[in-house]
This record gives C-alpha cells, structure tokens and sequence, in this order.
C-alpha cells in the first residue's frame, strides 16, 4: 500500500538523476537505508554502511538493483529458469516473477516477517531445504549465510539442490581488510556482535578467505564487477558473489 502510494507520487514528481531498473522510477529523491558502527568503519565492509541508496518508489535497495543488472545480462530467457529466492526482497521477486521465472520463495523466520511475505514464501531452513536434489537452475540468496551458524551445511544444501551447472548469487557483509573470518561466540550480546561483526544477529564478520573456503563446496566462487549506470546508485565497492556447480 505504501509502495504503490509512493509509485503515484513518484510519477508526478519531477525527473531526475536517480533510476529504478526495478520499477522504472526516475526522480530526484532516494531513501536511506542501512546503519553505521565501530565494526563497518574499522573493517570497511563491503555490503553494509549507512547510505541514501532506497528507491522512493518501490523500496527497493542498492543491492536489489545490482543484482537484477547482473542477471539481465545473464539469463536471455527467464521463463526456462527455476529459482529459489532465499528470504526473498520483495521488488527483485516481482520482477524476476514479471520475467517470466519460476520463483520458489523461502525464508527460515516467515513468521516474523508476516508483513514483508506473502503466502508464496514458505518457511523452512538452509540448513535444510526441503526440495529434492538438482531442483532449481539459480539460487539467490543475499546477505543469509553470515546469519547462519552451520555454514558449510547451508553451503552443501545449496549445491544440492541446484541442477548441474547451476548457479547461486551469495551476497554477504565481507571485509576486504582481513585475510580470516571472524566468528562469534555463543555467549556474545547483542551489543559485542553488533560492536564486533557489525550487525546484532551475525555470527560471523567475513573475511577474504571465503574465496577459498567455499571453493570446498563448490567448483567455481568468484567476485563479479558489474557495469551499472551511474544513476542506479549502487553501493560501493559491492560485487557479486558468483557460486557454480558444474556437475
């Protein structure tokens, strides 16, 4: 309601620098999103900070929009694609599903998000998807991992379920500084994860090493730069996390 409320607005208002690949708005006004603290100063990570990058009219995020640029120039047929959207952004969903792709939408806490899903999303865990083996062509899941304890089974359960030569967008929080991980104890607050790994409900900071740790898992991880325009207003600095399975 207040998305659409927003989509009128914005087609009266004057056009500006700013463009949505996602709705087509192009005006003057974006929104603020993220937050600021010791541990994204300290570690300069990428994937998180505090900056003017929201769609006005749709709400849609810096990183929904790259990752939409990037699977456009992917993908030259959405309507063969099966994919599983891992706690799904509502404006990139949308449009993949305006494609044409078969969009399989989860998300572990559903019920805590009973305002953001609707009754497509189902709950279940990435621990363990409840899908059977070699199901979907791509697998999207943005900034998820780094919320999950057990990661190399959230890893394995991913390649299990993507079909030969099947892909998966991994965005997470990293920082380029650090060669390692950092990752939290059990009995850390709130405050200490938010103050040491950047967010209050992360387990871990990623470091560099992920490059090479998820290369156990799978055949191919590599970091993507992506052409975008200039007034897509994508964060800086931000790349895809590109995953595959080859056999």
């Amino acid at each position: 309601m207040l998305y659409g409320l927003r989509g009128w607005i914005g087609k009266l208002l004057p056009r500006g620098p700013f463009f949505c690949n996602l709705c087509g708005y192009q005006g003057t006004i974006w929104l603020w999103r993220g937050h600021d603290n010791q541990a994204i100063r300290k570690y300069q990570i990428i994937g998180a900070g505090r900056r003017k990058c929201d769609c006005f009219a749709c709400g849609s995020s810096d990183r929904d929009r790259l990752v939409y640029e990037f699977l456009k120039n992917e993908i030259s047929d959405f309507s063969c694609m099966k994919i599983l959207h891992v706690a799904p952004e509502r404006q990139l969903n949308k449009k993949l599903t305006s494609l044409g792709a078969k969009m399989i939408n989860i998300d572990a806490r559903k019920s805590g998000y009973k305002f953001a899903y609707g009754s497509e999303t189902i709950t279940a865990d990435l621990t363990c998807l409840p899908f059977e083996s070699e199901t979907f062509d791509w697998v999207i899941a943005n900034h998820v991992l780094e919320h999950i304890v057990d990661e190399k089974r959230a890893l394995s359960e991913i390649k299990r379920v993507l079909k030969p030569q099947g892909k998966a967008i991994l965005m997470i929080p990293y920082s380029p500084i650090l060669s390692s991980r950092i990752e939290g104890e059990l009995n850390w607050t709130k405050y200490q994860r938010n103050e040491l790994l950047g967010q209050h409900d992360h387990v871990r900071l990623y470091g560099l090493d992920f490059l090479e740790s998820w290369r156990e898992t799978f055949e191919v991880v590599k970091l993507i730069d992506v052409r975008s325009p200039q007034e897509l207003i994508v964060l800086n600095g931000e790349k895809i996390i590109l995953v595959e399975k080859q056999q």
